[in-house]
């Protein structure tokens, strides 16, 4: 594994509300979930950006290039994550490998019996194309 900076856990509130949050330091009130609300963030913000940037990239872009466009503005910015019980700062396509690694790893078996295999609540499909490589 490549090196990553380490992250103790007291300075998770620097990388993160959601400590704070959860542990109830800071009040946080969620957002109510309207599907006028649903629509707006992901018809019209999030998907409607994926689309733009696949349109753009004369639709080149594969499932995991959107994913990155989806989850981060930056993929080489570090970002927190937990991995093999470390708390580590590290780059979202490194995350995103970790992850379809590790879903790959854990759904051999299941997909292996299988005859056919569904993604319910797929978004754009990027873990069904990503299980599928």
């Amino acid at each position: 594994m490549t090196k990553f900076q380490a992250i103790d856990i007291n300075d998770l509130p620097q990388w993160s509300d959601w400590p704070a949050r959860l542990l109830g330091l800071t009040s946080f009130t969620p957002p109510v979930r309207t599907p006028a609300k649903i629509e707006e963030e992901y018809g019209q913000i999030k998907y409607a950006t994926c689309l733009k940037a696949w349109q753009e990239s004369g639709e080149t872009l594969d499932a995991t290039q959107l994913r990155l466009h989806h989850y981060a503005q930056d993929p080489a910015a570090l970002r927190p994550a937990v991995y093999k019980g470390k708390i580590l700062a590290v780059p979202a396509t490194q995350i995103v490998a970790w992850y379809d690694a590790l879903l790959a790893e854990w759904m051999a078996g299941a997909i292996g019996k299988a005859r056919t295999v569904v993604e319910l609540g797929t978004g754009f499909g990027h873990i069904l194309w990503s299980l599928r490589q």
